[in-house]
Order: structure tokens, then sequence, then C-alpha cells
């Protein structure tokens, strides 16, 4: 359900990263990926979305 996956993704958020590679776009950093569970926790992205901004 919703609840277990954005309880998920914050718990991810703690991980000390510090190279992501998602497999079809660029890899980026920390900030981009703390940035990614932020915005799709506050209902500002749809996941798996690789466009910018909100």
């Amino acid at each position: 359900d919703i609840e277990d996956y954005v309880g998920t993704l914050l718990a991810m958020r703690e991980l000390d990263v510090s190279i992501v590679h998602g497999g079809h776009f660029p890899s980026f950093g920390k900030v981009r990926y703390r940035q990614l569970i932020d915005e799709y926790v506050a209902g500002k992205r749809k996941a798996g979305c690789h466009l910018q901004g909100g």
C-alpha cells in the first residue's frame, strides 16, 4: 500500500549514497537522490518520472 511505499522511501532517503545508477538515465548524486524522494513524497511527481521540476 502507498503508506508502506512512502515509509520505505523515507527510510531509503537516509541512506548515505554517493552515486545512484538508475539504469535508463544519467547517474546522479545524494542531493538529487533526496530531491527525487522529497518531491515524490510531497506529491509533486509520479514514481519513475525522469523529468526535472514539479
